[in-house]
C-alpha cells in the first residue's frame, strides 16, 4: 500500500498525487491519500481543502487504523514495530522529500510506503507522463463565458501570464515576482514568439488591473471565469500557447499540462526568496528562468 499526505492547494495535490500514482504503479501497488491534514489544519496555516476530486485520481482515502501502521500509536504498538523491525520483518515506513531537489532513492522503494513531502519535479513521475497528462487534465465546464474566453484564446498566438500574490505577500520564504520580472519576461517572450495577445491570471485582479490593464492585446481574466475550485481557470492557463508563470505550482501545472508543440515558458530563477536553495530540479529543463 502506498499512502500519500495531502497539504497546501490544488496544485500541490497533483504534485503529492502524481508521486504517489508513479509509485504505486511501479509496485503494482495501491494508492491511497492521508486527508487527515485538511481535517485539522496546523495552527497558522492558510486554509486548504482537497480538490482532487475533480480530476480522475486512482486512489482512496486511507483510514485511521492504516496511516497509524506507520507511526503506531500506544506503548504495545510501537514495542511490537521494533520487534518485528529488528528480526527483519519488512515493516511499513515512512519516505520524506526533506529537500526540494529530486531524491534518486524514490524509484527503488517498495513495499508498504508513507510519502510525506511536496514531490516537485517532474522527474518523479516521468515513468507515468502520459497516464499523469490524463488523470490530472481539467475538465472544462463549457459554461457560456468562459466558452468565448476559450476560443478566443484558442484563435490567437496566446500568452499566459500568471500572477501569484495574496499569501505570498505574507510569507517570507517564498516571496512574490516583482513587476520587474514580468518586464522582463513580456520582453523575452515578444523576442521568442513574436506578435502576442496576453491573457493575465491572477489572484489579485485589482493589482492586476493597474499593472497590465492598459497594455495593448492583453486581457486580465476576472474570477467570473474561475468556475468551481478554479478548474476552468486552470483550463483556460493551459490553453495558452506560451507562458510567463511565477513561483506556482498551479502556474507549473497549467505550463506543464498544455499541449502546444512550439510552447516557450519562462519561469523565475530563484523560486523562492533564499537564491541558495537549490531548485533546478523544479523547472523542467526546457523552460527558460529569469
Amino acid at each position: 500500500m502506498i499512502i500519500v499526505r495531502l497539504a497546501g492547494g490544488l496544485g500541490n495535490q497533483m504534485f503529492q498525487y502524481a508521486a504517489g500514482r508513479a509509485l504505486a504503479v511501479a509496485n503494482n501497488d495501491k494508492l491511497k491519500f492521508d486527508l487527515s491534514n485538511y481535517l485539522s489544519p496546523p495552527e497558522g496555516d492558510v486554509p486548504r481543502k482537497y480538490e482532487l476530486y475533480n480530476f480522475k485520481v486512482v486512489a482512496e482515502e486511507a483510514t485511521n487504523d492504516e496511516i497509524h501502521r506507520f507511526n503506531p500509536r500506544g506503548r504495545v504498538r510501537r514495542l511490537l514495530y521494533k520487534v518485528k523491525h529488528s528480526i527483519g520483518i519488512p515493516q511499513p515506513h515512512i519516505f520524506c522529500d526533506p529537500q526540494l531537489n529530486y531524491l534518486p532513492a524514490f524509484q527503488y522503494l517498495s513495499g508498504d510506503v508513507y510519502l510525506n513531502g511536496y514531490w516537485q519535479s517532474a522527474k518523479y513521475f516521468s515513468s507515468i507522463e502520459n497516464i499523469i497528462r490524463d488523470e490530472l487534465f481539467p475538465v472544462f465546464s463549457g459554461r457560456h463565458e468562459a466558452a468565448g474566453l476559450l476560443e478566443v484564446i484558442s484563435s490567437s498566438n496566446s500568452v499566459c501570464i500568471n500572477v501569484r500574490r495574496a499569501d505570498f505577500l505574507k510569507s517570507n520564504f517564498h516571496g512574490c515576482m516583482g513587476t520587474d520580472y514580468y518586464d522582463e519576461a513580456l520582453t523575452t517572450i515578444t523576442g521568442l514568439v513574436g506578435n502576442c495577445r496576453k491573457f493575465v491570471f491572477s489572484d489579485d485582479i485589482a493589482w492586476c488591473n493597474e499593472q497590465f490593464g492598459n497594455m495593448p492585446d492583453t486581457i486580465v481574466v476576472g474570477h467570473e471565469y474561475a468556475g468551481r475550485d478554479f478548474i476552468d481557470y486552470l483550463f483556460l492557463m493551459l490553453s495558452c500557447k506560451h507562458f510567463i508563470i511565477p513561483n506556482s505550482s498551479f502556474a507549473w501545472w497549467a505550463a506543464w499540462l498544455c499541449t502546444s508543440l512550439d510552447k516557450q515558458v519562462i519561469a523565475p530563477l530563484h523560486w523562492f526568496n533564499d537564491p541558495s536553495i537549490d531548485t533546478s530540479d523544479i523547472v523542467p529543463g526546457g523552460w527558460l528562468r529569469l
